[in-house]
């Protein structure tokens, strides 16, 4: 019976020890995970904060264009603008070298007149 008890206390013992290695090999296991997951957590929150700046420079970029277009359309119009003066300039010079021509017309048709 004695040596039937110890041999079940051995065995008991063996298993005991498998199990505290079993435990530790799970624990280093457990703790191995935990880091992994920090790592997943932190490069997670990294690249949130990334894809949050990318939205941000995404929307500056928005407001840019708009701007430009704006801009754009200002410049079309004050181009628009000077293409008429300009026309309107062209004409009053031909109206006035018109008026000019009748002007001296008329001066020398009054001084035949007057001789």
């Amino acid at each position: 019976i004695i040596s039937k008890s110890n041999d079940t206390i051995i065995e008991l013992t063996n298993q005991l020890s498998n199990l505290d290695t079993l435990n530790n090999d799970l624990k280093n296991k457990v703790t191995t995970l935990t880091d992994k997951l920090k790592d997943i957590m932190k490069k997670f929150a990294e690249i949130k904060s990334k894809n949050s700046l990318l939205e941000k420079a995404e929307e500056k970029l928005e407001e840019t264009l708009q701007l430009l277009q704006s801009k754009d359309s200002e410049i079309m119009s004050l181009k628009l603008k000077y293409e008429n003066l300009e026309t309107m300039s062209v004409d009053s010079r031909q109206i006035s070298q018109e008026l000019s021509d009748k002007y001296a017309e008329l001066l020398r048709e009054l001084g035949r007149l007057k001789t």
